[in-house]
């Protein structure tokens, strides 16, 4: 195995007393029981739905700078998870319902595997990033509004998952990392000409090739 877990980590006091004090008001109340495990989740998976409408919306309009900008925002979400992948095999790190008292009742199921970093805050968190910076730098609705959604649910997938003891506090702050994923992906005027020449313009050549095919 070319890495190897190097490092057992654990969370600081203060965060794990947030976690508890956030799973113990949930549990508590009987419709965020059913409510939180569906906001921890459904989120990402608006995700795609939305790339693919953008990219669809770029063929529709014959818009390029809609094309490359949602490739810029799948090519954030894939560095991102990219990056947690490789932090996971350097630092381990316990499950946090190991802190709960009642061990038997979790509020939402999960895979025992190692929660450092969460991939759905990182990939949420990029997505977030990167489509705020596009909203800055071109001024268009359609990316403000979107930015705007896309923090609403970051913070609130964030928050939730969190409350149903699958992350610890520590493994859903993200943001340092992130704030660079993004600046390099959309402002960094050298690497943003490199991976749009290597990676985005071929994949819309691509595409441009397939549609051609499809609908002569």
């Amino acid at each position: 195995m070319f890495f190897a877990n190097i490092r057992q980590i654990n969370e600081p006091v203060w965060w794990e007393r947030l976690m508890i004090a956030l799973n113990e008001f949930v549990s508590t109340h009987n419709y965020l029981v059913h409510i939180v495990p569906y906001t921890a989740d459904i989120f990402v998976f608006t995700y795609p739905l939305y790339l693919v409408a953008l990219y669809v919306y770029g063929i529709v309009h014959r818009s390029l700078y809609h094309k490359e900008a949602w490739l810029a925002i799948f090519l954030a979400a894939w560095v991102a998870a990219l990056i947690n992948w490789v932090i996971k095999h350097f630092w381990d790190k316990m499950r946090p319902e190991s802190a709960i008292e009642n061990t038997d009742f979790l509020i939402l199921e999960h895979l025992p595997t190692n929660p450092f970093p969460s991939d759905h805050a990182g990939v949420s968190a990029a997505i977030a990033m990167c489509t705020l910076l596009l909203a800055r730098k071109h001024r268009d609705p359609l990316f403000v509004y979107s930015a705007v959604y896309f923090w609403i649910a970051s913070i609130t997938m964030a928050v939730s998952r969190v409350a149903v003891a699958v992350h610890w506090p520590t493994d859903v702050i993200v943001w340092v990392w992130v704030w660079i994923v993004a600046w390099w992906l959309v402002i960094c005027p050298s690497c943003r000409q490199w991976h749009k020449r290597v990676i985005i313009t071929p994949l819309i050549r691509l595409e441009e090739w397939i549609t051609r095919r499809m609908f002569p």
